[in-house]
């Protein structure tokens, strides 16, 4: 909505909108002017007493409310939607849009730093028997599910706001190099995790052996592992339990040759 004198958009300011007693409208500034309808040729005495065309503010109030509430983007432009979008292009919300295009980032980030925590937690849970080395890769795990945590919640946040489209864009490439990062750093978490994951239980099946709690000991090497070779579960629970491996094999070995 513009004024007709000076063909800009009325504001509730300097160009709020008055109606003249000829009941045609101009904003403030242009009647101060020129003191006069330029139709009717009407003086114009008080500028500042003529009532407001409450209509168009009302109009004005509607438009900033809706801008506030609700943005579009239009796919067509790949922008943000324009007035001019609205009719002639495909436009959906901004926060649909936004969605579409990062969702699959956030996911990402949010399994990578899934599994930092649970490979921060094995860590933990193990520090006491393990070698410095593990409290420094503690250290970085820690450090590292701090910064993905801090990057989805930045991303998350400017997702949810209507905020600028530099400060979107901004976000948004950063996201795209965390997500990358985590994509690189997944297989080798997974496989962390599973080797912490046997540890701790190898270690505690060591602990119940200790207790004397047989049994026990042959349940948990049952959820151990699941291999088809007896020899396999063999060398692998003495592993677990601190006897020399290659005494063992070397001992199966005079065994299997005795009998042949």
């Amino acid at each position: 909505m513009h004024c007709d004198g000076c063909r800009l958009h009325f504001d509730e300011a300097e160009r709020r909108p008055k109606v003249m007693s000829c009941g045609h409208t101009l904003c403030i500034a242009c009647l101060s002017a020129r003191k006069m309808c330029d139709i009717h040729k009407q003086d114009i005495l008080d500028v500042n007493g003529l009532p407001d065309n409450f209509y168009i503010i009302s109009l004005l109030k509607g438009n900033r409310a809706d801008k506030q509430k609700r943005r579009f983007y239009c796919i067509t432009c790949k922008a943000t939607a324009q007035p001019t979008c609205e009719d002639e292009h495909d436009i959906c919300s901004l926060e649909k849009a936004r969605k579409t295009e990062v969702g699959p980032m956030l996911e990402v980030v949010r399994r990578t730093l899934k599994l930092q925590g649970s490979v921060a937690s094995n860590l933990m849970s193990l520090l006491p028997n393990v070698a410095d080395t593990f409290q420094r890769v503690l250290e970085t795990a820690t450090m590292r599910e701090e910064e993905l945590q801090r990057t989805l919640t930045h991303a998350q946040s400017v997702l949810e706001s209507s905020g600028n489209q530099a400060a979107w864009e901004a976000a948004t490439q950063s996201l795209k190099r965390t997500a990358l990062q985590c994509d690189q750093e997944l297989p080798q978490l997974t496989r962390l995790l599973g080797i912490l994951e046997f540890q701790g239980q190898c270690r505690q099946m060591e602990v119940e052996f200790k207790d004397g709690e047989e049994m026990k000991g042959f349940c948990a090497w049952n959820d151990v592992s699941s291999l088809a070779s007896n020899r396999s579960r063999f060398v692998l629970f003495k592993c677990a339990t601190g006897v020399h491996v290659r005494c063992e094999l070397s001992i199966n070995t005079t065994l299997h040759t005795r009998r042949q």
